[in-house]
Formats: structure tokens, sequence, C-alpha cells
């Protein structure tokens, strides 16, 4: 095949949740692109080889999914990426072309009927065209946005750096995990029942009737909710103090480590491994997704395993 200088491409794939590809639509410039529905079609891994540059936004994940499929992508550049080095925090790929290029960007999305209904009882043909216009844009904006000292030195080598914490995850320890959630257990049930006897009502996680409860014995909360009631809030309890909102708010902090923190780290692999997704361009910072590990708590729920 001919050398191409640059090779823009998207991927459609069945959603955010569901990387799984559905077909790759190619741009050679500006204005012509092509689609693949099969995305192991034989003709991609010659015209990925007769490629000097292929360019993709949010490489993080196209180069990633590519290489799964096993295709050798080494030298590629990153639109998402360049224009986050130049300090355009709205650096979506529908933003960007309505800004920079001033050209339509279709979603994908806009067949579905359903909000999480994926690329699944759709028209392909509809996606596929859509997919070759999102591979266009991306080459016009490489031709367009500047590759800063920023983008070269420290975003574009970030990004195999993030592949590569994807793919390998963070190794779970399910016995200890275990141990912890029995622990945290062994503290709930108990205190479950003080409260229940203590308030006289049948459910802690019924807000109307712990606002209740509390209004009988004179507590109100510093804080009133959208309907001009008492607010059983966290929030509206923690400044208040008392022994008896303190054991709420103490019950609440468990029963959220059962039903949040512990559920998180069963979603692991066949290896034992749970993946998190890393975002680079959408704070001032890394931030993790799905689940959220920078969101895990450092208090002494996870320092008590060792209680029977």
């Amino acid at each position: 095949m001919t050398p191409k200088n640059k090779l823009a491409l998207d991927i459609e794939t069945v959603s955010i949740e569901n990387p799984l590809p559905l077909g790759i639509g190619l741009a050679t410039d500006e204005s012509t692109g092509f689609y693949f529905f099969n995305v192991r079609d034989p003709m991609l891994k010659d015209i990925f080889a007769c490629s000097e540059t292929i360019l993709v936004h949010n490489g993080k994940f196209d180069i990633g999914l590519l290489r799964e499929l096993g295709y050798t992508i080494d030298n590629y550049d990153d639109t998402k990426l360049l224009a986050y080095s130049c300090g355009i925090l709205d650096n979506s790929l529908k933003a960007l072309s309505t800004s920079i290029l001033q050209r339509e960007c279709p979603s994908v999305t806009d067949q579905w009927k359903k909000p999480n209904q994926g690329n699944i009882g759709i028209n392909h043909v509809v996606m596929g065209r859509i997919c070759i216009t999102h591979a266009r844009n991306t080459y016009a904006l490489e031709q367009r946005l500047p590759k800063t000292d920023l983008y070269r030195s420290i975003d574009k080598p970030s990004i195999e750096l993030l592949i590569e914490m994807e793919s390998t995850g963070l190794l779970v320890d399910q016995y200890r995990l275990t141990r912890v959630e029995q622990a945290v257990m062994n503290r709930v049930q108990p205190l479950e029942r003080e409260l229940l006897e203590e308030l006289q009502i049948d459910n802690l996680n019924s807000n109307p009737q712990v606002a209740e409860a509390l209004r009988v014995r004179g507590i109100i909360g510093t804080r009133k909710t959208k309907s001009d009631k008492m607010s059983v809030s966290d929030e509206s309890l923690s400044p208040l103090s008392l022994p008896i909102t303190d054991k709420i708010l103490k019950y609440r902090s468990l029963v959220k480590t059962i039903s949040t923190y512990v559920p998180a780290f069963r979603k692991v692999d066949h290896k034992g491994r749970i993946h998190t997704r890393y975002g680079n361009t959408d704070t001032g910072r890394w931030k993790s997704s799905a689940p959220n590990l920078q969101n895990i708590t450092r208090d002494d729920k996870f320092d008590s395993e060792e209680e029977d």
C-alpha cells in the first residue's frame, strides 16, 4: 500500500461502560473517510503499518483498544491532549469541532431511544457515517492545534502510563476485604438494634421515620429539605454533636462501607485485579472513576479487620 503521512481514526464501541469495538472510522484528510464494520479486517493492519502517524481524539482509550485488537501503534498524536495542553478545558470533540473548525459533530447517542441503551438496536450505517465525521474532524483539528512543549514533554508521554495503569489494574486481597466486611458487620448490627430501640422506629434508612423520632425528642436538624421539612442529612445532624445524632452518623458511615466501598472492590477480573478508568483532561489533576479509587475512606473502618 502507498505510505500515508497521517491517518485519523475513531472507534465506535457499544458504550463507554462496554468498550467492545463495533467499527473503526478512518480519515485520510479533512474531507475523505472510510468505515470498517469489521474491526479485525486484514486491510486495517496494512493501513496502520503504512501510516507514519495515527491521529486520535482520546489516545488513552483509542490506542489502548487498538493494541488490544492486535494492532501495533507506535507513533500517534492526540487532539484532545493537544487542546488541553493549550489551555482549552472544554476539549470534547464536539466542542472543539464547533469552536475551532465551525463544523458539525453529531453524536452516536442521538440514535439511542433510552439513556443507557448503548449502540445496540441502532442503524450501524448511520453510526458509520458519524464515525467518519469524527475521524475527519480529528484530522482537521490536528492541522490547527499547535504542539506545545507541555504536550511533548508531559501530556503525550503520560498516555502510555495511563494505558499501562488501566490495563494492569490493582490487585485486591479478597480475603482481607472479607475480614473488613465482617468486622464492619459486627459493629453495624448491634448499633442498628440499639438505634431502632432508642428511636422506636423500624427502618433507620427511612428519613421521615428518623426525622419524626428526633422531633419527638425535641431534636431539630440544622437544615431543611426542599419541601421545608427537617433534614436528617449528615450535614444537618453533624453540627448538633448529640449522643443520638452522633450514633446515627456512625451507623451511616459504617453502612456506607458495606454498600459502597466493599462492592467496588469485589468487581475484579479473573486475576483478582480491579480496573479503574483514569481521566487526564477533565480537571486540573488525574481522576479515577468506575470505581473512584481516590474516594476510598481512610478512617478506622478499614483498620478493624482483626476484630471478631
